[in-house]
């Protein structure tokens, strides 16, 4: 089952507007504040083998994907309620097969593409609400044969940036400035999750959940930015909460559940210029992720989430003389004075299985803040005379709280616990065959920061628990 509510795609072929800078692709939704935008999919499937897949799409824009254009907008102003949904259930019977049921769901609330040669732009204005809902339920129930395998995989997203401009056109030089810009003043609700339940085989769930994907491609130019704030009198904050739920059980076999959850996902790279990510918090960030697995023998779980990350890159090889140097940057920001709250937990219970092999293994990893900053002037055999400087920088008079459990339990076999919990990561790195170059690694605190990991393992033999807490952790050179 699919289901899509707005499909928009311009081309060179197709829509375009022609001014004196040449050819315009531009794509453009306005969801006013009376109105609903509702996408639902809906996929059941029972039988011997059952297999269920339920995709659904909020608003989905191309702008000159298909043709090459000079500049490609792609723009979204929601203040209403967009709302997608996608449920998959399969219940399967048969033994002989991989899967005697598999459930998959996705959805998204809004995807952009902008590729453009001089200039490309996605843009978000949310000062409604925008609510993604992916789940999938898998149900192996075996039959007088003996077992059947059951998988369920959910996948949600709430916002899909992709930026491209790479001055292919441009005249007399390459000039190409990508940027993708998210401005939420209202709510932004991500949720995937994933069941499955296995009567004497295998039992896999996957669930992931995605606030805000940005991903932007630039040659002298490439930005990202998150503002999760409408800005006025008074200020008007967001909320941007992501949840990802994964349950697997296995009555006698092996069960394995993962849930990944993001917030803020940004990866921006300019292949000759500056490249910035920057966000921006005055409201509320929460990011949970909980796996559980259940089995007869084996059962792993895994749970990661991340608040915020930022991966940088900035590349340079001409331009700039003594009187006019290059001053390359790489700069990842984070402005926080609201609450950003990333935690969840990695539960494995295991059983000793038919030879005594079982167990379980629990891993947890969340990360409040990550960034990545990197300048590289001159790579290989460039010519350009200047500097670079990688900056990753936090201002935080707010609350960064990060907290994480994993806790592994083998009846009689082996347990294996692991848990990181980071409240801010950075790694900042300049890279210069000219003058000079910087990396820098800043986080100036007038709030709370914390992280709290707690791993819990009790088992028959080979038992471990590793916790590791980290307030600040910081790399630059």
């Amino acid at each position: 089952a699919t289901a899509t509510g707005i499909n928009q795609n311009v081309d060179a072929g197709d829509g375009l507007l022609v001014t004196e800078a040449g050819i315009l692709a531009s794509a453009f939704f306005n969801n006013t504040a009376t109105a609903q935008l509702n996408v639902d999919a809906l996929a059941i499937a029972v039988g011997d083998t059952a297999s269920a897949e339920a995709l659904a799409f909020g608003v989905y824009q191309a702008a000159g994907v298909d043709d090459e254009v000079l500049e490609a907008t792609a723009r979204v102003v929601n203040d209403g309620l967009i709302d997608v949904g996608a449920q998959a259930t399969a219940t399967g019977f048969t033994s002989d097969v991989s899967y005697a049921a598999f459930a998959g769901a996705f959805a998204t609330g809004i995807e952009q593409w902008a590729e453009g040669n001089t200039a490309a732009l996605a843009s978000v204005d949310n000062a409604g609400t925008i609510n993604v809902v992916a789940g999938a339920l898998a149900n192996g129930l075996g039959n007088v044969e003996g077992s059947a395998a059951a998988a369920a995989e959910a996948y949600a997203l709430g916002i899909l940036q992709d930026v491209d401009a790479d001055g292919g056109f441009a005249d007399p030089g390459p000039t190409g400035a990508a940027t993708a810009q998210v401005i939420n003043g209202g709510i932004i609700h991500v949720e995937a999750n994933a069941s499955a339940f296995a009567t004497g085989n295998t039992a896999h769930a996957d669930a992931e959940g995605f606030g805000i994907g940005q991903y932007v491609n630039g040659s002298t130019l490439a930005q990202a930015i998150f503002d999760n704030f409408i800005d006025g009198t008074p200020t008007t904050p967001g909320v941007l909460s992501v949840i990802a739920q994964a349950l697997a059980t296995a009555t006698d076999s092996h069960a394995d559940a993962s849930a990944f959850a993001t917030g803020v996902w940004q990866n921006v790279d300019a292949s000759s210029g500056n490249a910035f990510a920057s966000v921006v918090n005055p409201g509320t960030i929460n990011v949970a992720a909980n796996a559980t697995a259940t089995a007869g023998a084996t059962a792993v779980a895994e749970g990661a989430g991340t608040g915020i990350f930022q991966f940088v890159s900035a590349d340079q090889a001409t331009g700039g003389d003594a009187d006019n140097p290059v001053e390359l940057q790489a700069q990842a920001i984070v402005d926080n004075s609201g609450v950003i709250d990333v935690g969840g937990s990695a539960i494995a219970n295991g059983g000793a299985g038919e030879d005594n092999s079982g167990g379980a293994d629990a891993n947890a990893y969340f990360v409040g803040i990550d960034q990545q900053a990197f300048a590289t002037l001159n790579p290989g055999f460039g010519t350009a005379v200047g500097g670079a400087l990688a900056l990753a920088s936090v201002d935080n008079s707010g609350d960064i709280l990060v907290h994480g459990l994993a806790s592994a339990i083998g009846d009689s076999g082996y347990a294996h616990a692991t848990v990181v919990a980071a409240a801010i990561f950075q790694n900042a790195g300049g890279f210069a065959s000219a003058t000079g170059a910087s990396g820098i690694a800043q986080v100036n605190n007038s709030g709370s920061v914390a992280a709290n990991a707690t791993a819990f393992a009790s088992g028959y033999n080979d038992v471990a628990a590793q916790a590791n807490a980290y307030g600040i952790f910081q790399d630059a050179g």
